[in-house]
């Protein structure tokens, strides 16, 4: 999550890189045994490849290649997992092996959170306390409102907080896999089915031995785990860890839906050596020369692929009908993006390779400069949802955009629905339970379980079709139009944004009037009242000629505000009575020698039957 999870990521990592403990490179006696590898080497931009080395490596700080790994294990192999993915009529898709009907995720995030020193991580398989009996408790819930699916971090734990996954030897902590166990156990006896995701792979001593040796003068931060062999090669030893280890006591691994290798999945600019340039040999045998911007994105969309193979042939090798994939949220190098962000996101070559089983996109209504669309813009992976399955896997509402949970429900629902219309495959909500330690979303429990009710399968059964707004509001997530918006590289501020129900957002026009913006509530509708919510900073005369207008555009009604009142928030009203029946879209035009803008335009009655 944006935010939130940002608070855990890459802690064990960075403090390495920033002169914390160091392990002393010697193999940990718990270390898997040596496995043969294949590492495929390619120069830049070449779509074969040039050299093949084969490589007996040990997972430790010498290794030093870890591609097309292959692991023998003693350990019977799990039972077939029971969600797959395969292409189908409308694109990618998600079903069930044992029925072989489509199925869609529908559930949420889950946590139990824990503040530790400052930072936001999960209690619940720690050994020894731990959030573990009210896990299963949540999971009951869930089940009862006809949720089905689940993601989780499966170690959030760090920074010498009690029980994590490795103790201070640098050993797994038996306790703490069998608690995973019994979370699946739990999982599936509620018919819910399992995503675990991570961030930074924590675990001193034991899955920083690749990553230590290198950092951090020529490779630091997220660029160290997923572009060196050392790196890869620790995410190797966790993932093989944790599947072995689940197998070795039991678990019902075909209650996982799926690994993810990362929960956010990013490059860094400000890290070497894309902070530094010269000429750098990645995991993949390849060398780049940074100073060369083709070379330098070659070695991104090249690396990230070699990653991605090399960690999902290394689960498979384990768990052969598990599925695999990555998260991502939208990107700060997108065609619409606003800003600078120094994350750099491009999940295209990985859905372009197709690598991993699916896409886990992840985005919030009611926070950017733009509604779903402009999020999606920003995805790299419009062309991709006829190849490969994409979950919506976080989304939600935050205080800070909606103050009633009512606009919060509204929110949710339009929001999936859009990702659902444009071809994504099902929705995880953040989140479940906030336990009063992150309260900054709307949770599902809130206010009697609104949210669980609300989302549920009996009360939003089709998720291209959001039910009609909770707040009543007519004009929500409708398409907008304007004579005129700001739109530069520093901010947006588009029509579509004066009606996504936050007023955190708005549309401005960046001349004096008149200026006008058009919502087309695109069904025939009996308006009863417009709420139009602004600001003015100065005694500047606002006028404001609101029109009704039918399907064929003649004009039905019409209102008309004035007002000279400077103020930081100004609300105009307008009760239509009797209401106005037929009413297909809401044009307001506004006088104001100035700048215009409007927070939110919300029009309420009701849709015609």
């Amino acid at each position: 999550m944006r935010g939130v999870v940002a608070l855990a990521v890459g802690v064990g990592m960075l403090a390495a890189c920033s002169g914390g403990d160091e392990t002393s490179g010697e193999t940990d006696p718990t270390t898997p045994p040596a496995v043969t590898q294949t590492a495929v080497t390619t120069g830049p931009g070449s779509a074969e490849p040039s050299t093949t080395q084969s490589l007996t490596t040990v997972p430790d700080t010498t290794t030093s290649s870890t591609a097309e790994a292959t692991t023998t294990s003693t350990v019977p192999p799990p039972a077939e997992h029971r969600i797959g993915v395969r292409i189908g009529e409308n694109g990618g898709e998600f079903y069930d092996r044992t029925t072989g009907e489509t199925w869609v995720p529908r559930g949420f995030n889950h946590w139990q959170w824990d503040l530790h020193r400052g930072y936001l991580m999960d209690r619940t398989f720690r050994a020894g306390d731990n959030g573990l009996e009210q896990a299963k408790v949540d999971l009951a819930e869930m089940a009862s409102y006809g949720y089905d699916a689940v993601r989780i971090w499966v170690t959030a734990c760090f920074e010498e907080a009690p029980g994590c996954m490795v103790d201070e030897r640098g050993e797994v902590r038996p306790e703490y896999i069998a608690n995973v166990a019994e979370y699946l156990e739990a999982a599936k006896a509620n018919d819910i089915v399992v995503m675990f995701t991570v961030d930074d792979i924590i675990g001193p001593g034991r899955y920083d031995l690749g990553t230590a040796p290198l950092c951090c003068d020529e490779w630091g931060g997220f660029n160290l785990l997923d572009l060196t062999a050392g790196g890869i090669a620790d995410q190797q030893r966790f993932w093989t860890d944790l599947i072995e280890g689940l197998m070795a006591v039991g678990a019902p691994m075909d209650a996982i839906w799926a690994y993810e290798l990362r929960n956010e999945q990013f490059f860094e600019e400000q890290q070497p050596p894309l902070s530094t340039g010269g000429v750098v040999t990645a995991a993949n045998g390849s060398t780049y020369d940074l100073d060369d911007p083709v070379q330098r994105k070659q070695m991104l969309d090249e690396g990230l692929v070699h990653w991605a193979r090399t960690l999902s042939d290394t689960i498979h090798d384990l768990d052969p009908t598990a599925l695999v994939t990555v998260g991502y949220f939208p990107s700060g190098q997108g065609p619409e993006a606003v800003g600078y962000d120094q994350r750099l996101v491009d999940p295209g070559p990985l859905a372009e390779a197709g690598v991993v089983d699916f896409i886990d996109y992840r985005t919030y209504p009611g926070l950017d400069s733009g509604g779903w669309d402009w999020m999606w813009t920003n995805s790299f992976l419009g062309d991709h949802v006829d190849d490969t399955a994409i979950l919506l896997g976080e989304t939600g509402a935050f205080h800070s955009a909606y103050d009633t949970i009512d606009e919060a429900i509204t929110a949710y629902t339009d929001f999936i629905a859009d990702a659902c219309r444009t071809g994504l495959d099902g929705w995880l909500g953040w989140v479940w339970d906030n336990q009063d330690t992150y309260t900054e979303t709307w949770s599902a429990v809130d206010e009697g379980y609104a949210i669980a009710e609300a989302l549920s399968p009996a009360q939003f059964p089709d998720p291209c079709e959001p039910p009609p707004p909770a707040t009543g509001n007519l004009a929500y997530n409708r398409p907008a139009t304007a004579s005129l918006f700001e739109d530069t590289e520093e901010f947006s501020a588009p029509p579509r944004s004066a009606v996504d129900g936050s007023e955190a957002t708005w549309w401005t026009a960046p001349d004096s009037g008149p200026q006008w913006i058009e919502i087309d509530l695109e069904r025939v509708s009996s308006v009863e009242r417009i709420v139009m919510i602004t600001e003015l900073g100065a005694d500047t005369p606002l006028t404001v000629d609101v029109e009704l207008l039918g399907d064929d555009g003649a004009v039905l009604a019409t209102h008309r505000f004035e007002t000279s009142e400077a103020a930081p928030r100004l609300d105009l009203e307008h009760r239509f009575d009797p209401p106005v029946p037929d009413v297909r879209r809401v044009r307001a035009t506004t006088y104001r020698d100035a700048w215009i803008i409007w927070h939110e335009i919300e029009v309420y009655g009701a849709f015609a039957e």
